[in-house]
């Protein structure tokens, strides 16, 4: 709890303050603001969020989605931090597609709707077919990028493996023909665990290029094997030089517990 009470002394009175001035228009009427202003703001406001926690953010291949293409942006899923991040590290707007539990959760509900961000009910099908049109028509406009976390659903280890992708996911990407760009992150699951108490916590993300086998670029399953393999190669490259930093960060004894949890 120490870490959560230090957090909310450096940030809190900007949180608040970002709530009163701004998150609430913009949730009730984001219609009325240009996305890129509205992104800005809460972008600042996320890299704030990272830094009372004592983010470190390496980060490879940012520029593959920082053009004014409109992209489709997958990659794992470890923690509710993994919007928080994109939302800190990419100029370019990202429309994000959560689960509909989302909504509730203080401040992250207004600010997924502030940023035009999409909420997916996977157990209603009227409304999930819904939010997916939505989803086609965003990867119709310029200047932004939509993300989804194909797994469905977080991992709880840092052992787990990358559970497969749903193929539905990339469905309007393909119809679309909307370069799809994957990622992967390491580290963001320990900055909220309670049973993790470190004076930093580094983060790493790499982003891919946009590619696409010319097999799979009409078929959801086989882009959805293509890209859960690249993200795993992507995983797998940074994974290492993410333990390499927790050396500096921590001492031999947490180090062994934090690769159990």
């Amino acid at each position: 709890m120490v870490k959560y009470f230090k957090a909310i002394i450096k940030v809190g009175f900007k949180i608040i303050f970002a709530y009163f001035s701004y998150m609430r228009k913009y949730a009730k009427h984001p219609e009325r603001y240009p996305l890129q202003e509205r992104w800005d703001r809460y972008s600042k406001l996320a890299r704030a969020v990272l830094a009372s926690f004592n983010v470190e953010l390496h980060v490879q291949g940012l520029s593959f989605i920082q053009t004014r293409q409109t992209q489709f942006i997958i990659g794992n899923h470890l923690s509710f931090m993994d919007p928080v991040i994109l939302l800190a590290i990419s100029r370019k707007p990202i429309i994000f597609v959560a689960k509909k539990e989302s909504r509730k959760f203080p401040f992250v509900g207004k600010t997924i709707v502030g940023i035009g961000g999409l909420f997916l009910d996977r157990e209603a099908l009227k409304q999930e077919v819904k939010i997916m049109i939505e989803v086609r028509r965003q990867l119709t406009q310029e200047a932004r990028s939509v993300a989804m976390f194909p797994e469905g659903t977080r991992n709880t280890s840092y052992n787990q493996p990358i559970a497969p992708f749903k193929a539905g996911t990339f469905k309007y990407a393909l119809q679309t023909k909307t370069p799809i760009v994957a990622f992967a992150m390491v580290g963001q699951q320990f900055v909220l665990d309670k049973r993790v108490k470190w004076k930093k916590y580094p983060i790493y993300v790499k982003f891919a290029a946009p590619e696409l086998p010319e097999s799979a670029q009409k078929d959801t399953i086989k882009a959805g094997e293509f890209y859960h393999q690249q993200v795993k190669y992507l995983f797998d490259e940074i994974r290492p030089r993410y333990e390499t930093q927790m050396k500096v960060v921590v001492d031999k004894k947490v180090q062994r517990k934090f690769l159990t949890l």
